[in-house]
Order: C-alpha cells, then structure tokens, then sequence
C-alpha cells in the first residue's frame, strides 16, 4: 500500500522521503531519513540508531585545539549542554537528530543566541546576550576550558573520542530526561533566553 506523504510545513504533495544507512566511526550503523519539499523548501533530518545502547550521560572537556574537532552525535532524544554559557538544550516533538564536533555544537549555541538576541528588544536581555556572544567567542579561542555534556535516555546519543568520559544513567536518571513534563519533554529546544 503506498501513502502519500504531505509537507508539514506547505500541505503539499511534493514531500521527497530519503533513505540512507549510513556507517559512523566508533558508533555503529545509522539510519538517516531526510525528507524534502520542492514547494517550500522544508527540509527535516533524523538519525535513527540501529542498536539500542543503555542511558549514558557523556562529559567532554574542551581544552585543546584538537578537542574541538571530537565528533558528537545527538539523537533526536538526546539533551546536551554548555554549563559554562548555562545553555541546555532539551528535544521537543520537532528535534532533530545531527552529527557534528564540539566546534559545531558551539556554533549551534551561538546561533540560538543570536536568534534570542534578534527576537527582543529589551536592552538587559540584548545585553545578556551579547556577553554570552562574547564568551562563547574566548571559549572557541580556547581563553578558557569549556565542557560539553551529552545525556540521552535511549543511549542514541555520544561523545566520541580518548578524552571523554561516560556514565550511565540509573533509570532514575533516565526517566527524569524522557518523562511527560519533564522540562523540554513537549517543547521545542531552548537553548537561551537572554
């Protein structure tokens, strides 16, 4: 039985639907879904992991050039965060799953600000904002050590490199990530708030 796909975005027909397994260093396969819209331009990915790890809790401290270029992997169930700028970002019903580096999650934490300082008007929050602008900009410069935390309740999420230190989380732990009210659990991911 075929089904017509419809963009979420647009309501059109014109919803291309990609398939790829895809083999990631140190992690395993993946399947990766990307779905397209010629009419708008919609564009969503997702990674799918193809074996179930258990809940882990990844802790990678940036302190060296070559740190930066570690390879993160986020589920679309995974959390990550940067205490030293206090962002965290938590995956809502629209999160999408990506492969990147510490540099990359940096960048995405710099978008999100950015974004946040662009959506106000307030001066003490644009303010706010431009400070974390600034210290995001000495921990890519490596002024100072910074940290990168990965939680994932499904373990579909990583850190992968020599430097990185992993701990399970006890069901507790995982329940608290994934359960219905748990911040971000039915919200869209919000890494700041200036």
């Amino acid at each position: 039985m075929e089904s017509t796909l419809f963009c979420p975005a647009c309501d059109s027909e014109d919803l291309e639907t990609r398939v790829e397994r895809l083999e990631i260093p140190h992690f395993g396969e993946v399947i990766q879904m990307t779905y397209l819209c010629e009419t708008c331009g919609f564009q969503r990915s997702d990674l799918t992991i193809t074996k179930q790890e258990e809940a882990a809790r990844y802790r990678l401290e940036v302190t060296e050039e070559e740190d930066l270029a570690t390879r993160v992997v986020r589920s679309a169930s995974g959390h990550f965060e940067i205490p030293e700028l206090d962002i965290r970002a938590e995956p809502g019903r629209a999160a999408e799953a990506f492969v990147t580096n510490a540099e990359g999650i940096l960048d995405r934490c710099k978008d999100a600000i950015e974004m946040a300082m662009q959506g106000t008007e307030a001066e003490d929050k644009r303010d706010r904002a431009q400070r974390l602008l600034d210290r995001a900009e000495r921990l890519r410069s490596l002024e100072e050590t910074w940290t990168i935390v990965i939680e994932d309740p499904q373990g579909n999420s990583a850190i992968l490199g020599d430097e990185v230190e992993r701990t399970e989380l006890s069901d507790e732990e995982a329940d608290d990530l994934k359960a219905p009210g748990a911040p971000g659990a039915d919200e869209g991911p919000e890494p700041v708030e200036p």
